[in-house]
């Protein structure tokens, strides 16, 4: 497995590349969604951790429906 600053230094994937991608992953998800509970939190917590603090604040309220500021 490839280290983190080995992903960042891949080169962009091709749009249609990425769609195949991305459908083939969201139909393994759904289909066994027990399967990738851990796994799908774990990437979720990264993606909240790393979001900037604009992101982070729109996400909280559009979730939550309230304002946190």
């Amino acid at each position: 497995m490839r280290t983190l600053f080995e992903y960042n230094d891949l080169p962009k994937l091709d749009d249609a590349i990425r769609a195949k991608h991305h459908d083939r992953i969201v139909e393994m998800i759904l289909d066994d969604k027990d399967k990738y509970h851990a796994d799908i939190a774990e990437m979720i917590d990264y993606f909240i951790t790393e979001m900037g603090n604009a992101d982070f604040i729109r996400m909280v309220e559009k979730l939550t429906n309230r304002k946190i500021i």
